[in-house]
């Protein structure tokens, strides 16, 4: 996954078509669009309460007001914080480590940010979710294209680089100033949802992978591509933007060819 990792980022290209990923010769890829199916999240009272009660997201109009159409990823990193103050029932850190710093730090195209980690959320051992921040500007051309059958450099990013920070412990080293990684994977799928903030909009990426497997299959899912911005603010969305970073529904996965290594 790391080797896919520094691949990707070192592409000029700002996203990716599903027919050029499902190419793929290291790994098999298979891309989905699921936009149009119905999706159902499991959710507790006690985090479906704290999610309807926060302030930042029904009221905005009472701390700093909503934001421009690029600043919904802060916006909405604050409202999260809001409910991990009410449940805390898991843990969300800055992008640090190994990969994960890259994207912590923002990524720099032609001298300009574009692409921005804002935080990560351990929901279990074998699936996080993040939200990810992308001004890419091909992204924004992209868009208003209403085209479906492509992803994002930030979101493949993200995908392998939570995949390699699930299979591997980071051991820092200090007589050598760096960290190690260390194999902790066993078996079993790992899964990622990630929550992309472009210009007006956020799209919700699903990844699975079982790296156990004989040949093991990358499966990429477009779920969901909500409109959210100052003028079309609707805080139903960004209920849902809530529910799709902490309790998001299980991914779709995949079996390439069964059997373990």
């Amino acid at each position: 996954m790391a080797g896919l990792f520094h691949l990707y980022i070192s592409y000029s290209s700002d996203l990716f078509p599903f027919e050029w990923l499902q190419k793929t010769e290291d790994l098999k890829v298979r891309c989905r669009d699921s936009t149009r199916e119905k999706v159902t999240f499991s959710i507790s009272p006690e985090l479906l309460q704290a999610i309807h009660k926060c302030e930042r997201v029904t009221a905005p109009e009472k701390t700093q007001g909503l934001p421009s159409d690029w600043g919904f990823s802060g916006f909405m990193k604050t409202a999260a914080h809001q409910v991990l103050d009410e449940v805390s029932f898991t843990k969300a850190e800055e992008f640090q480590g190994p990969l994960f710093h890259t994207l912590g730090i923002g990524i720099l195209i032609n001298s300009h940010p574009r692409i921005k980690g804002e935080q990560i959320f351990y929901l279990h051992d074998s699936h996080w979710s993040c939200m990810i921040r992308d001004r890419s500007s091909t992204v924004n051309m992209k868009l208003q294209e209403n085209s479906s059958d492509y992803f994002l450099k930030s979101e493949l990013l993200a995908v392998t680089s939570i995949f390699y920070r699930q299979m591997n412990e980071m051991v820092w080293l200090p007589e050598e100033n760096r960290y190690m990684a260390k194999p902790i994977y066993k078996e079993g799928f790992l899964a990622a949802t990630i929550v992309t903030f472009v210009y007006g909009k956020v799209r919700i990426v699903q990844a699975t992978c079982d790296p156990s497997e004989t040949n093991p299959m990358l499966t990429l899912t477009l779920r969901a591509v909500y409109d959210l911005g100052k003028d079309n603010y609707d805080r139903n969305v960004a209920f849902d933007i809530l529910k799709w970073i902490f309790c998001p529904p299980e991914p779709a996965k995949e079996l390439a060819i069964r059997g373990k290594r």
